[in-house]
């Protein structure tokens, strides 16, 4: 790519210094006859100078923006394409390639309108056609989206270059026996808060890095499940899709387990998978369980994390889209230093459904809507942890209570959460958001909450 370059600016050097040769003849030829009284004669020298000028610019925005073309960098290449066409309003190839990247952009209606000023200048072109249909139908899904088609489809996702954002979760509990509210204790660095933050880089939509830090909130019976938590993944990108792995590190910090106060770290590695076509969306990542075998080396208590997630987005109508998701975020605790391992093991499986209101780029609000199940997993002091199916994950099921009436024994209760959240794009590169939960937990319990987040994102 680099020698491509160097060879473009030495080839729009050299004619620049042969237009620009011309020029100054005939700004001197111009000038001699000014001189003379000759001043339409000087007129027609100028404007053939300026002409000629002209149009050796055009010849070097066009390469500049071809050069930014095989760098994927759309953006910069319609801008000096079309600072060629408005140089050289004849040069049919600028037109061929400011037509293409706007289509690329998803702005449909622009490849449209350069497509068809060329065509007029060259109705033989075969380049032109290649693209022009692709983007008269794409406009007519536009159109359609715009009257409300229940068949519209997703506009083309514009990959930001960087994004960074961080969120404040405040939590108050309702205890239905006594119907007193107060904050919910949580281990993380604010003592009745939970907090996050994030970042991402694209470069070049082809390879990207994002990493993200804090203190999640996971449900009201787990709120002191974590003091810090931190993820790292890299992908690559491709047309449609993008695929990576990810670095997860949890720590754990509290008394609950084995009676004793235990500061424990799990590192894990995973997968993280994504896709988009023009009716879908899919985010996926999952961190597996590692029970950690070996007791011989190191400490002889043992902390793992699981964790699933896969979101679904549908593009419906112009004024909701659906949403789907599954998630799973499993702890397990393992202490070996007895006679016989014991484990304990809490988590949550989510399953969620909602409407996202006016989930297009240009609306300044949009509105999330969600009902979750959240089904809450407990089972301690379980002495045969390695074993498969012993009530520590998988749904809960535990083979060993089959035909004791507890097949699974590892599920703990049942809640029911709505969510509402509301966003401000106050631009294309500021968002600010709220989001308010109410979880009631099955009648089994007596602790019900609700939490107020706070967040914003912002990139480029």
């Amino acid at each position: 790519m680099k020698k491509l370059l160097m060879i473009i600016v030495v080839v729009c050097s050299i004619d620049g210094s042969l237009f620009a040769q011309t020029v100054d003849e005939l700004n001197r030829s111009g000038v001699d006859k000014s001189k003379s009284g000759n001043y339409d004669e000087a007129a027609k020298d100028f404007d053939k100078g300026i002409s000629k000028s002209d149009i050796g610019a055009a010849l070097v925005y066009h390469n500049i923006g071809w050069s930014y073309e095989q760098q994927r960098d759309y953006k910069n290449a319609l801008l000096n394409y079309e600072e060629a066409i408005k140089r050289n309003p004849r040069q049919v190839v600028s037109y061929e390639r400011a037509g293409f990247v706007s289509y690329k952009l998803g702005q449909y209606q622009r490849a449209v309108t350069i497509g068809e000023t060329g065509m007029q200048l060259d109705p033989t072109n075969d380049k032109i056609p290649e693209w022009l249909t692709k983007a008269y139908r794409e406009r007519h899904s536009r159109d359609q989206y715009l009257l409300d088609d229940p068949n519209r489809t997703f506009k083309l996702l514009e990959r930001r270059i960087f994004t960074a954002g961080a969120q404040v979760t405040g939590l108050a509990g309702l205890y239905t026996d006594d119907y007193s509210f107060g904050y919910v204790d949580n281990p993380g660095p604010f003592l009745d808060l939970t907090f996050e933050a994030w970042g991402e880089y694209n470069h070049r939509n082809r390879w990207g890095v994002r990493a993200r830090a804090g203190n999640p909130y996971f449900g009201s019976l787990l709120a002191d499940t974590l003091i810090l938590n931190e993820r790292l993944e890299v992908y690559t990108i491709g047309e449609a899709y993008y695929f990576g792995a990810g670095l997860l590190v949890s720590h754990y910090r509290g008394n609950n387990h084995f009676d004793r106060k235990l500061l424990l770290h799990d590192v894990k590695l995973g997968i993280i998978y994504g896709y988009e076509n023009d009716k879908n969306r899919v985010d996926m990542r999952w961190y597996p369980r590692l029970i950690p075998h070996d007791t011989g080396y190191g400490s002889k208590r043992y902390f793992d994390v699981s964790l699933f997630e896969i979101e679904w987005v549908r593009a419906f109508r112009r004024s909701y889209d659906l949403q789907f998701g599954f998630a799973t975020h499993e702890f397990y605790f393992f202490d070996n230093t007895g006679e016989r391992p014991v484990s304990d093991y809490s988590g949550t499986y989510e399953f969620s459904a909602g409407v996202i209101f006016n989930n297009n780029p240009s609306a300044f609000h949009r509105i999330h809507l969600s009902l979750t199940e959240r089904i809450y997993m407990k089972n301690e002091n379980n002495s045969d942890p390695y074993s498969s199916l012993n009530g520590q994950g998988m749904f809960g099921i535990d083979s060993s209570n089959w035909f004791k009436g507890a097949p699974l024994s590892g599920i703990s209760t049942l809640a029911h959460v709505i969510g509402a959240k509301f966003e401000q794009r106050f631009s294309k590169e500021l968002t600010l958001y709220q989001k308010i939960t109410v979880e009631a937990v099955m009648p089994s319990r007596e602790k019900h909450e609700a939490a107020l987040e706070v967040g914003v994102e912002g990139g480029y």
